[in-house]
Parts: structure tokens; sequence; C-alpha cells
């Protein structure tokens, strides 16, 4: 099952009973952050997820308030004991989780891909 919100930033679908990979824009701007947000609350309530795989793989110029956005992601898997896990960060996306200590709040692998994704 997948959805796409309105704007397009975001795409879910399960990828096992208990995780759902989550595609998001690269273009992220921070009034997205809450319809974002909304539409995984929607996805968690209504199965239990330990896994949200977020697939950064086409951002390329992360920024600060992107970060701050992945944060959100997490605090709001959090809430429905999940965890988010970065799927195919770019460098960029690396060095400034680990300069604002986020590494070890969201985990990323670079070598991880989750399957073959679909983007709408």
């Amino acid at each position: 099952m997948s959805s796409t919100s309105a704007g397009g930033l975001i795409h879910v679908e399960r990828t096992s009973p208990r995780s759902i990979r989550v595609v998001v824009s690269p273009d992220l701007a921070p009034c997205d952050v809450r319809p974002l947000s909304d539409q995984l609350v929607r996805k968690l309530r209504r199965r239990e997820v330990a896994e949200v795989l977020v697939d950064v793989s086409r951002v390329r110029t992360p920024d600060v308030g992107y970060i701050d956005a992945l944060a959100r992601l997490q605090l709001v898997a959090g809430r429905y004991g999940g965890r988010v896990r970065l799927v195919g960060p770019c460098p960029r996306l690396i060095e400034l989780l680990a300069l604002v200590g986020l590494e070890d709040l969201l985990p990323a692998d670079a070598s991880f891909t989750a399957g073959v994704l679909v983007y709408v």
C-alpha cells in the first residue's frame, strides 16, 4: 500500500509486517514538515511498526532545516514505538548529522538499500 500527499512530498509503502519505507522529497521545506508528520502518524496508527526506513537517496544539498524535518519524523516514529533509519544518505547529510549531534538518533546507512523504490 502506498500513498502520496497533495504536494508529492512523501511516498509510503510497507516493506515488511513491522517496517515501512518513506520516500521524502529532496527539497523538503519547513512548511512541509507538519503534513509529512501527520501522514506518518496516520500510517503508524494503523499498524505496529518497529522501523521507519526514510529514503533520503535523492537528497544532495541538505541543510539544518532538513535535519530538523528528519528529527521530527523520528519523534513521531518514537511516539508509536518505532525508530527511523536513513537509507542512502549523501556524505553531506552524514556530516551534518554528526555536526549537530544527531548521528545516534538518526542512524544513517549509505550502503543499505531497501529493495526497489517506487516514486510517485
